[in-house]
C-alpha cells in the first residue's frame, strides 16, 4: 500500500503541475474569441486524449501486459479523475454547458474503474 500511495502523490503532483502550467501559459488570451478560448480548446483536446489513452491503457492491462502498479497506469487514473472532477465542478457551478459535464463523466467513470483496479490489485 505504501508504494501505491507514493505513486498517487507523484501522479497528482504531475497533474496539478501540468494544469497550473497550462493555465498560466494560456489564460490571458488576446484573441477576439475571449480570454478563456485557448484554455477551453486545450481542455477539450486533453479530455479526449486522456479518455482514449486511458482506454488504451485499460486494454493493455486487460491483456496482462502491464500491472496496475505501473506509474503510467496510475497517471492515467489520476488524469481521468481530475478531468472528470473539473467537468462536474464546472457544471455544478453553472460555468459550463451540460454537454461538457456529460463528456467529462466518461473520464470520471474510466478513472474510477482504474482506481478500483489499482486498489483491488494484490501484488
Amino acid at each position: 500500500m505504501k508504494s501505491k500511495g507514493k505513486r498517487f502523490i507523484i501522479s497528482w503532483g504531475i497533474v496539478l503541475s501540468l494544469f497550473s502550467l497550462l493555465l498560466v501559459l494560456l489564460y490571458p488570451g488576446k484573441g477576439k474569441l475571449g480570454h478563456w478560448f485557448a484554455v477551453s480548446a486545450v481542455f477539450t483536446i486533453a479530455r479526449d486524449s486522456a479518455l482514449y489513452a486511458g482506454m488504451g491503457l485499460l486494454f493493455i492491462r486487460l491483456i496482462k501486459i502491464i500491472s496496475p502498479l505501473y506509474q503510467i497506469y496510475i497517471f492515467g487514473c489520476t488524469i481521468n479523475i481530475a478531468i472528470g472532477l473539473i467537468g462536474v465542478v464546472l457544471y455544478w457551478l453553472s460555468s459550463s454547458q451540460m454537454t461538457l459535464g456529460n463528456a467529462c463523466l466518461y473520464n470520471l467513470l474510466l478513472g474510477v474503474i482504474f482506481l478500483g483496479d489499482i486498489m483491488l490489485y494484490k501484488s
